[in-house]
């Protein structure tokens, strides 16, 4: 509760900075106060009929108080509400942004969601989950490893990891240079070409080291990845292995993740449909941010 109500007052003078007086001629209650609400239930894993209760806030209410439960679910949908979400995520990318004046390692990996087998949930599919095939939705990020989020996407389970990549390379900073490490299933021609034109080197593994290349036309990128981990000379490879290692920086930060934001590999009973999916998954990356901002730059928080 602690760590949540911190992340909560972070995130009022933004809001306050960006939509505050956003609010129709009819209408009570600003955008803000909307997204305010809809963090701190998502903070608390909780529903949104919880968060519009005065009793659920420990700090001071928003300003203007707490809408119903009805008016705060019709207001929650609306564009300008999701468009206050996203100027908000891309404040925290600008004031906690990677340096593009070093070499860069990225990481990307899907972070499975899972829901119950027997779910009505028609956006959730079957997919491979941790070890597994599960039911639900799967969180595709791509971070740095210094824990920054440059970029997710949400998808159903059953989606192909490499083709949700080629989207998240989209929030990769213009002339930053470096690395980008994920596991066996990025390992695809079309996904090395599209790092390299970004600037980058994807570094994944085969599924089988050690066997030939066959008759194909390799992108350039792809063999210096086999160079890179399956040197030809025994006992080398050093500087590819051990920038490979990094990658496990990763499953430590979901890890994280959970501990400080709930963000659960189990999503609650109450979050279902792709839609109230994706919204309670973006306020869990909002204060995602706004904790990894407050451990590593305070100050840039204070300033944005």
């Amino acid at each position: 509760m602690d760590r949540a109500l911190k992340i909560l007052d972070q995130c009022r003078p933004l809001l306050r900075t960006l939509g505050a007086q956003r609010k129709g001629d009819r209408q009570r209650f600003s955008d803000a106060t909307i997204v305010l609400i809809d963090l701190w239930a998502s903070l608390n894993n909780q529903p949104a009929k919880w968060a519009c209760d005065a009793r659920r806030w420990p700090g001071k209410l928003p300003p203007g108080g707490l809408p119903s439960p009805s008016a705060f679910s019709r207001r929650v949908r609306s564009p300008r509400v999701a468009t206050l979400r996203a100027q908000l995520q891309e404040t925290l990318r600008a004031a906690d942004a990677v340096p593009t004046d070093r070499v860069a390692v990225l990481i990307v990996d899907g972070h499975a969601l899972q829901v119950a087998r027997h779910s009505r949930d028609r956006g959730a599919q079957f997919g491979r989950g941790a070890g597994a095939m599960e039911k639900g939705y799967k969180l595709h990020t791509l971070i740095d490893n210094a824990g920054r989020v440059l970029s997710w996407r949400l998808t159903p389970m059953n989606a192909d990891e490499g083709r949700v990549c080629v989207r998240l390379l989209g929030g990769v900073p213009e002339g930053l240079n470096g690395y980008i490490l994920g596991d066996g299933s990025y390992n695809d021609n079309k996904l090395f070409a599209a790092a390299r034109v970004r600037g980058l080197q994807l570094v994944s593994p085969r599924r089988r080291p050690g066997t030939g290349l066959g008759h194909r036309t390799h992108d350039p990128s792809r063999l210096r990845c086999v160079h890179l981990l399956e040197p030809p000379v025994p006992g080398g490879g050093g500087f590819g292995r051990g920038l490979y290692a990094e990658r496990l920086r990763i499953e430590r930060q979901f890890g994280h993740w959970a501990s400080t934001t709930e963000l659960n590999p189990d999503l609650p009973s109450f979050v279902r449909g792709y839609r109230r999916v994706r919204r309670w998954v973006e306020c869990k990356m909002i204060a995602v941010m706004i904790d990894h901002l407050l451990r590593r730059k305070p100050e840039a928080l204070m300033a944005a």
